[in-house]
């Protein structure tokens, strides 16, 4: 079932124009269903408000990770289907992605997380409105070792290294 409907959505997508023509080892249909619906998931929680149970786990589980930047992930989510759909052969290799994406994800979320006034771990509650754990973890560490002078530069240059690293293997593929 989940591959019917991974590849009648795919197949969708590579029919507006211009037509994409893909051999089916090429598609990654279900890795671009599995993020339109964590997507939709977030988008649902965040941007409209789920019933009590799922909400609550969707919500917590979301803004532990990544904090405030939850509101953002859907659109992310849909970005990165919506391309897995159309050119997934152009993704380029795993490993720059996977170290673009994380360069970019500790930048950002250690950014907002020093914007939101360093909340510590013992505050969980703060930390979720803060950049989340992933934030609390890039941007404690930095200040912590350096200074805020100095965290936030750096945590700007990874961001933008991390962006450019995605960028490349998404270009060269």
């Amino acid at each position: 079932g989940w591959r019917g409907l991974a590849t009648m959505f795919g197949s969708a997508a590579r029919g507006i124009s211009p037509k994409v023509v893909l051999e089916p080892e090429q598609r990654h249909d279900g890795t671009a269903l599995f993020l339109l619906l964590t997507g939709l998931m977030v988008a649902a929680e965040f941007w409209v408000g789920l019933p009590a149970v799922v909400g609550d786990w969707v919500q917590v589980g979301t803004a532990t990770l990544v904090g405030s930047f939850a509101y953002a992930v859907p659109v992310l989510c849909w970005a990165v289907a919506w391309r897995t759909w159309r050119h997934p052969e152009r993704h380029g290799t795993a490993g720059r992605q996977a170290v673009g994406w994380a360069a970019s994800l500790f930048g950002i979320l250690g950014l907002v997380h020093i914007a939101k006034g360093l909340p510590r771990g013992s505050q969980p509650g703060l930390v979720r409105q803060a950049g989340g754990f992933l934030g609390f973890i890039s941007s404690s560490l930095t200040v912590d070792l350096l200074t805020v002078w100095i965290a936030v530069p750096i945590l700007a240059i990874l961001t933008a290294f991390g962006t450019d690293l995605v960028a490349r293997a998404i270009l060269a593929g």
